[in-house]
């Protein structure tokens, strides 16, 4: 598959090596050069150095040929007009990290298909450890 990363950070390069290593094609969109330059020498993946909010920028990463695009910056609102963006240019699947829960109404509506939160996630994690370290040890 083609796929398409806005922003290059932390969670964004994981998800580029993690996606090279399973033989896509990933492009990575990520405002600061060094970064992008850091992310190209440790995975490999493609990266174009500017905005993944601008529309001129995500054609120049081939948005018309992705079959995927996700949004992995920090903010939620870069990553709505990220998402909003990919789908106006005929991405048919999008995935968006979502940080506040008060955007969910947002990015369905924007028709991204899979909204990662955060922070249920998270919680979910936590309470199920928490469950796990209180059952009685077994011998």
């Amino acid at each position: 598959m083609y796929i398409i990363i806005g922003g290059g950070g932390i969670a964004g390069a994981a998800l580029a090596k993690a996606l090279i290593d399973l033989k896509h094609d990933v492009v990575v969109i990520e405002p600061n050069r060094e970064a992008c330059e850091a992310l190209y020498a440790e995975t490999g993946a493609v990266t174009v150095n500017g905005s993944a909010t601008d529309i001129r920028t995500l054609k120049e990463a081939g948005v018309a040929r992705a079959d995927v695009a996700i949004a992995c910056m920090y903010r939620d609102a870069d990553n709505m007009s990220f998402s909003l963006l990919s789908r106006s240019l005929g991405v048919p699947r999008i995935i968006s990290k979502m940080r506040d829960p008060n955007y969910q109404a947002a990015f369905e509506a924007a028709g991204v298909n899979f909204i990662c939160d955060i922070i249920s996630m998270l919680k979910t994690e936590v309470l199920a450890d928490l469950e796990k370290a209180s059952e009685p040890l077994t011998m």
